[in-house]
């Protein structure tokens, strides 16, 4: 009867978790928490408009803003929504079923150290002093939808300046080996483009 009480006390805990999280003033909380928590560790603006959880596995940004350390934009997008098995990050498994992006724009730049305007969120989250596991988390991504994009890529060591806009990518993707850069894509569909280089 013990074992009972305590199993329904955890779903009853999990339940009413999951019921606060639609609830627009504990989203707005949340919000205001990871945005803070964010600009203190990167040291650089962050602006996102709403987060919402659909627990176990639905995440949702709305209009998102990253700008990197010379105070350009990052990242800008209006939507992007997430479906991510939570539990499979237990076995040392990222598994994205579906990645969904709407009216964004990514700046990426390489200055003439070869360093990327990203890095410095990397060295942000590093933990020099944890041992790194020997097996390397699984990643895999399921489709993958992207509407009215605009990337932009510039490399000073390469002296090179790109750039991509696009109404809609659509992919279904098979598999993904990080270590190989290896990624194999069963379906891609790609409407309206433009690039320069």
């Amino acid at each position: 009867k013990l074992i009972l009480k305590v199993v329904l006390l955890f779903i009853a805990l999990f339940l009413i978790l999951v019921l606060s999280l639609q609830l627009s003033f504990v989203q707005k909380i949340v919000t205001n928490k990871v945005v803070s928590f964010l600009e203190d560790k990167i040291k650089t603006e962050v602006n996102i408009g709403a987060i919402t959880i659909g627990l176990p596995k639905n995440i949702s940004l709305h209009d998102f803003y990253f700008e990197d350390e010379s105070q350009d934009t990052l990242l800008y997008g209006k939507s992007l929504k997430v479906d991510i098995g939570l539990f499979a990050l237990l076995r040392n498994k990222v598994e994205i079923h579906s990645i969904a992006l709407s009216e964004a724009t990514v700046n990426l730049k390489v200055d003439k150290d070869s360093v990327f305007n990203f890095d410095y969120i990397i060295k942000a989250f590093e933990t020099p002093d944890k041992p790194q596991s020997e097996e390397a988390m699984e990643l895999s991504i399921g489709s993958v939808n992207f509407n009215n994009i605009k990337f932009r890529y510039a490399d000073e060591v390469a002296l090179m300046q790109t750039g991509v806009a696009f109404a809609q990518l659509e992919a279904q993707l098979h598999a993904i080996d990080l270590e190989k850069q290896i990624i194999e894509v069963n379906r891609l569909e790609l409407k309206h483009t433009t690039g320069y280089f």
